[in-house]
């Protein structure tokens, strides 16, 4: 009797064990939900695989004689001639690309004027670029509105610190992510206080003007929500694509300058010198450049979060998603840029790539 007891009871507890197994394969797993701040690198051991294969494997259902797109300068990069000849040969007379400059119109280039552009239905824009997530302005004239815009990521963009030459051969190597804070706030104001055997010498700081995703970005992550200090000094131009070659001739030529600049656009410049950055250790700085002629882009140590987080960010596509037209080329142009051949050109244009 008490044996077949025994055996009703282990009976029992194997089925129990058995529905525990069984039920664990069906719990969802919760994942981490980054921060606004948090910049997002695909882990070295994931594999993520890039998908389609070219520009041409991307389906737009019709013609359109022209896609026309504006906001952040940092992809501008990816606005050259030969990666918009790449997307228009390989989807003949159905894309169309066209950059519509802000200087025609008397603004000022950035993200926060594609974005504004957009919400407000100007210049016949199909999508826009940013360099920042939206802000409480514009979210709240998006409710007002009743708009439906959203961001997608297609590159992770590094920023970098770059100084006149002459500051290297007084002794300058490197910042900590405190100091460039310090000068940027206003709060370090001579050379010397960085350094005691730099020379004694004022520090000229650079930036472009507010509107810039840059800048945003820089100002919120790296300033902690902090105002520029009142000498740092506005870079500015009519034409989009000449504000950081104009910011770099400033740098050169004005001992004791300082900017920063996504990295992509100081690639293989001359004049300046990009300075590596440490997070915590004056010990341990690390260059966003992989070599002293930054001909291209750190990436091994800045996916391995070596270099400051706060000095990256992810490149975005607003695409606005209530209007069937705009929606449809919008997403086309993100795929493209995701593909595996849009990919190797955001590598070759000194961007990280959003897959492996």
């Amino acid at each position: 009797m008490f044996s077949n007891i025994n055996r009703k009871r282990k009976l029992l507890l194997y089925i129990c064990l058995a529905l525990f197994m069984l039920a664990l394969l069906f719990v969802p797993r919760l994942h981490k939900i980054p921060s606004a701040n948090q910049t997002i690198f695909p882990s070295p051991n994931q594999g993520t695989k890039c998908s389609p294969e070219s520009f041409k494997d991307v389906t737009v259902s019709q013609q359109y004689s022209r896609v026309r797109f504006s906001g952040s300068t940092s992809f501008a990069p990816l606005n050259e001639i030969d990666v918009l000849a790449a997307i228009l040969n390989s989807q003949p007379k159905k894309f169309r690309l066209e950059y519509v400059d802000p200087a025609r119109y008397g603004e000022s280039p950035g993200s926060g004027t594609g974005i504004k552009w957009l919400i407000q239905d100007e210049r016949e824009l199909t999508f826009a670029h940013s360099s920042r997530p939206f802000n409480q302005k514009e979210i709240d004239e998006m409710k007002q509105k009743n708009l439906k815009l959203v961001l997608e990521s297609v590159a992770i963009d590094i920023i970098a610190i770059y100084v006149n030459p002459t500051l290297l051969q007084q002794g300058l190597q490197s910042l900590t992510l405190d100091q460039v804070r310090e000068i940027f706030t206003g709060r370090i104001t001579n050379w010397k206080d960085i350094k005691e055997d730099l020379k004694d010498q004022e520090i000229i700081p650079y930036k472009r003007s507010d509107g810039s995703g840059t800048v945003d970005s820089f100002k919120e992550k790296v300033l902690n929500g902090q105002d520029f200090g009142k000498k740092v000094k506005l870079v500015s131009s009519k034409k989009e694509n000449l504000i950081t070659s104009v910011a770099i001739r400033n740098i050169a030529k004005i001992p004791g300058a300082i900017s920063f600049a996504t990295t992509s656009e100081l690639i293989n410049q001359s004049g300046i010198v990009i300075l590596p950055i440490a997070k915590d250790d004056p010990s341990a700085p690390v260059s966003p450049c992989d070599n002293t002629k930054c001909e291209t882009v750190n990436e091994k140590d800045i996916k391995n979060k070596s270099y400051p987080e706060e000095l990256s960010r992810e490149l975005l596509v607003v695409i606005k998603t209530d209007d069937p037209i705009k929606k449809e080329l919008g997403e086309a142009y993100v795929n493209m840029l995701r593909s595996c051949e849009g990919q190797t050109w955001i590598r070759k244009k000194g961007f990280l790539p959003i897959n492996n």
